[in-house]
């Protein structure tokens, strides 16, 4: 499963061209859902999208993924954003659980 998110990586975000009415829904509604101050996990984030716009009103995000690839492509982002409040991390959503807690 890793080789296939590796592989496809560089022209995931070409993917929201397809659908930004939706991609821009789901980004204002983890902007809504976030608190401000709080902790958050995303797992699965793919390239970032999702863990950038709670990085917006979050003390902290740990972006995650299963992709090397993927998670390149989320710290590029973040750089060229200028987001600092993000830390990236290689994981599977059966490795064990962050040892700090989450808020969201």
């Amino acid at each position: 499963m890793r080789g296939f998110w590796d592989h496809i990586a560089g022209l995931y975000d070409l993917s929201q061209a397809f659908n930004p009415r939706a991609n821009q829904a789901m980004v204002q509604a983890v902007t809504q859902w976030v608190s401000p101050g709080c902790r958050v996990l995303d797992c699965g984030a793919g390239t970032g999208a999702l863990s950038l716009a709670a990085a917006k009103k979050a003390r902290f995000v740990l972006c995650t993924d299963l992709s090397p690839a993927m998670l390149a492509q989320a710290r590029e982002k973040a750089r060229r954003e200028g987001v600092e409040n993000i830390a990236f991390a290689e994981r599977d959503l059966f490795s064990r659980p962050a040892a700090r807690p989450f808020d969201g």
